[in-house]
C-alpha cells in the first residue's frame, strides 16, 4: 500500500517531464478561496488545436484548461482594497495563452450588489490543420467571492428558469452581442465558455441559449458571424440546477456539447430541486464515489487526494477526506416517525445519498412547491444572504458570516431547547424561541430592536417551512446535528477538491490508470426478512460484503439496516457480483438508482443464490 501511495504522489510529477503534452504545460494564477486567502499558481495545459476537437465528445484537455479559466476568473485576493482588480488574475491568464481585446462587464470592477453578474470576453484568431480560420470567444464568469450576489442564488421566482440565473444569464448574453458588434467580429465564431458554481450553471445557461439560437433558427447575434453547435466549448463545474424543461430535450443530442463536471457528494448542484423541474443543459459527468465506483477505496480515492495534495491549499484536507460523512442512528424513539422507516445501522455513510434526501425533504415536506416558496420564504432567505454579506439598506454585520451564524447556533444555550422542540414535532415553539438569536447575531452596530425584529418577521415563513421538513424527517435532523456534517457539506464545493478531482481524471498525469468519469447511477440491492446476506465481487476474487441483521461488514461497500428489518446495499454498476440470501422468507429486488434518487426495478423475487 506505501509503494502503491508513493507511486501515486509522484506520478503527476512524472508525466510532466517526461514527453506527455509537455510543450502544452503552463501554469497561471488564482486566488485561493479557503484560508488563508493568497494568490497561487497552479498549473494546466492549452493549446488551440483544442478547439479543433469534436465538442460532442467529453475531451480531458478542454477541461482542464476551462476549469483553470474558471479559477482564474475568481476575484484576485486584495480586491476589496481595490475593486478594479477583481478581473487581474483572469487576464493575465487570457494573455499568456494568446487572447486579446480583453473586455470585462462593470460589475466585475465593483463590489457585487444582490442580483449583480460579473464577467468578461476575450478573442483568439486560431487556423486548423486545413487552414480554416475562426474566431474564438472566451467567456468567463465570476464564480466566487461574489459576496451579495449570493442573494440571487436563492432567488427561484414564480415561474420559467430559476429567475436569479436567468437573469444572470440574459446579462452574460446581452453583453456578448453587444462585444461582437462593437468589436465588428464576422465570419467563423467558436464560443468557449466556463464557470464554477453559480457562475458554472450561468455559463451552462449561456451555452444553452447560443446552441438554440441557431439550432432553433432565431438569429441573436449579427448576420455575419456564424456557427453551428459543434462550434460550442462549455465546460461547467459543479453547477447547480435553474433550467425548466423537459430532462429529455434538455439534455438531448443538440446540447451535447455542454459538459458538466459533479462532485456526488457536493449538494450545490442539486437546487434548485429537480423535484420543482429544475434541470440544467447538456451531458453531466461525475467524479467517482463509492456509490458508483467498486474500484473507489482501492485506487480512485487516492489519486485525489494526491493531487488535492499538490494544490497550493492542500493543507485543507483534513477538513475534508472526500468520504467521511458520520452517521447518526435516529434511535427506537424515531425510527419509524410519521410512518417512515429509517436506517438504525449504517456502514461507510453516504454524504451523497444524504445531500440528495436533504433537498428532496426541503423541496416536498419543507416548501412544498416554488409557488410557496417564491410567495412567502424568498424575501426572507434573500435579505439574510445580502445581510451576510454586508449589503443590506437597514442591518450591517461585517462581522458575521455563515460559518459564524452556524456556530453561534449550536454554541447558544437555546440550542438543547430548540431541537428538542423540532424532535417532538413543535414548529411554533421553535419558530418563536429562536427569535432571541436574531437579536443576538444582528443586533447592535446601531441597528434598532425594531430593525431586528422586522428581519425576523421576514425570516418567520423560511424558518417554520424548514422546521416542517425536519420535524418530518427527524432523521435527516439528526444527521445535521452534528456540526461536522455541516463542514463537511460545505467543504464538499471547494474548487480546489474540484480541480483534483479533475486532474485524478486525467490520462496526462495517470496515464491508463487515471480515474474515470460516470453517469452518478447506481444499484440498490434491498434485502428483506434475511439472516444472512454475501456479495462476492468477480474483480477482487472474494467477499466483500457480508450481514447478519444490523451486524454488516464491508471494506467497500456503503450500506444500511433499517427499522423494519430489511437492508440496502449500495452497488457500483462497474462490479461484477454474485449474492447469496439466508432465510426461510429472505428476497431481494435489484433496483437501478439515478443521481437524483429516481428508481426503477430491474429485478425482483431474487433468492438463494445468484448473480447479475
Amino acid at each position: 500500500m506505501k509503494r502503491r501511495a508513493f507511486a501515486l504522489f509522484i506520478l503527476p510529477f512524472l508525466t510532466l517531464f517526461t514527453g506527455c503534452g509537455s510543450t502544452e504545460a503552463m501554469t497561471f494564477s488564482a486566488t485561493l478561496v479557503v484560508s488563508p486567502r493568497a494568490t497561487a499558481r497552479y498549473e494546466t495545459f492549452y493549446s488551440d488545436r483544442y478547439f479543433s476537437f469534436d465538442p460532442f465528445v467529453y475531451h480531458e484537455e478542454l477541461a482542464l484548461v476551462s476549469h483553470a479559466m474558471t479559477l482564474a476568473a475568481f476575484p484576485y485576493e486584495t480586491f476589496k482594497e481595490d475593486y478594479s482588480l477583481q478581473p487581474n488574475n483572469l487576464k493575465s491568464f487570457w494573455k499568456s495563452i494568446g487572447f486579446t481585446d480583453i473586455w470585462c462587464a462593470q460589475n466585475y470592477y465593483e463590489e457585487a450588489e444582490t442580483d449583480s453578474i460579473g464577467f468578461a470576453f476575450a478573442l483568439k484568431k486560431i487556423t486548423d490543420e486545413e487552414g480554416d480560420t475562426a474566431t474564438v470567444i472566451a467567456i468567463a464568469i465570476r464564480g466566487n467571492d461574489y459576496g451579495a450576489e449570493w442573494a440571487s442564488n436563492v432567488t427561484i421566482g414564480e415561474e420559467g428558469d430559476a429567475q436569479g440565473f436567468r437573469e444572470a444569464s440574459t446579462s452574460v448574453l446581452i453583453g456578448l452581442k453587444e462585444y461582437i458588434r462593437v468589436r465588428r467580429i464576422t465570419g467563423h465564431v467558436k464560443f468557449w465558455t466556463s464557470g464554477f458554481s453559480r457562475a458554472a450553471i450561468t455559463a451552462n445557461m449561456v451555452a444553452g441559449q447560443i446552441v438554440s439560437n441557431v439550432v432553433d433558427c432565431y438569429d441573436f447575434f449579427q448576420p455575419e458571424v456564424h456557427y453551428t453547435p459543434k462550434d460550442v466549448f462549455a465546460y461547467c463545474f459543479e453547477p447547480p440546477m435553474g433550467v425548466v424543461e423537459d430532462y429529455e430535450i434538455a439534455h438531448t443530442e443538440k446540447f451535447g456539447c455542454i459538459h458538466n463536471l459533479l462532485n456526488f457528494n457536493d449538494l450545490v448542484p442539486l437546487v434548485a430541486p429537480d423535484e420543482w423541474g429544475f434541470t440544467r443543459y447538456g451531458v453531466d459527468h461525475y467524479y467517482p464515489d463509492r456509490l458508483t465506483d467498486i474500484h473507489f477505496d482501492e485506487r480512485q480515492r487516492e489519486k485525489a487526494v494526491t493531487r488535492y495534495h499538490f494544490t497550493p491549499n492542500g493543507t485543507n484536507l483534513a477538513g475534508y477526506t472526500i468520504d467521511d460523512w458520520t452517521f447518526v442512528d435516529p434511535g427506537e424513539k424515531f425510527s419509524n416517525a410519521n410512518g417512515r422507516v429509517l436506517p438504525r445501522a449504517c456502514i461507510h455513510p453516504s454524504q451523497a445519498r444524504f445531500v440528495r434526501q436533504l433537498i428532496r425533504c426541503l423541496a416536498i415536506d419543507g416548501f412544498h412547491d416554488r409557488f410557496i416558496y417564491d410567495g412567502l420564504a424568498q424575501k426572507g432567505l434573500r435579505r439574510l444572504f445580502a445581510i451576510l454579506h454586508g449589503r443590506d439598506e437597514v442591518i450591517h454585520k461585517e462581522d458575521i458570516t455563515m460559518e459564524g451564524l452556524l456556530k453561534l447556533f449550536f454554541e447558544c444555550n437555546l440550542i438543547n431547547v430548540l431541537l428538542m422542540e423540532l424532535l417532538d414535532g413543535d414548529v411554533s415553539g421553535f419558530v418563536f424561541d429562536i427569535e432571541p438569536l436574531f437579536y443576538q447575531a444582528f443586533g447592535g452596530h446601531n441597528v434598532s430592536t425594531e430593525d431586528v425584529q422586522a428581519f425576523y418577521w421576514d425570516c418567520l415563513f423560511p424558518l417554520a417551512y424548514f422546521a416542517d421538513a425536519f420535524v418530518s424527517h427527524q432523521d435527516i435532523l439528526l444527521q445535521l446535528m452534528n456540526i461536522q456534517n455541516l463542514m463537511r457539506i460545505k467543504l464538499a464545493h471547494v474548487p480546489e477538491l474540484s480541480y483534483a478531482w479533475l486532474g485524478s481524471c486525467d490520462s496526462r498525469y495517470y496515464g491508463k490508470d487515471a480515474n474515470e468519469l460516470n453517469d452518478g447511477s447506481y444499484y440498490i440491492f434491498n434485502v428483506a426478512s434475511a439472516t444472512r446476506i454475501s456479495i462476492y465481487e468477480q474483480t477482487f476474487g472474494r467477499v466483500i460484503f457480508e450481514s447478519a441483521g444490523k451486524n454488516m461488514s464491508s471494506d467497500i461497500l456503503s450500506a444500511s439496516y433499517f427499522s423494519d428489518g430489511h437492508t440496502e446495499i449500495y452497488l457500483p454498476k462497474n462490479g461484477k457480483y454474485a449474492y447469496t440470501i439466508e432465510g426461510p422468507d429472505a428476497v431481494g429486488t435489484l433496483i437501478d438508482i439515478d443521481p437524483h434518487l429516481h428508481q426503477k426495478t430491474v429485478r425482483d423475487g431474487m433468492s438463494g443464490s445468484g448473480a447479475f
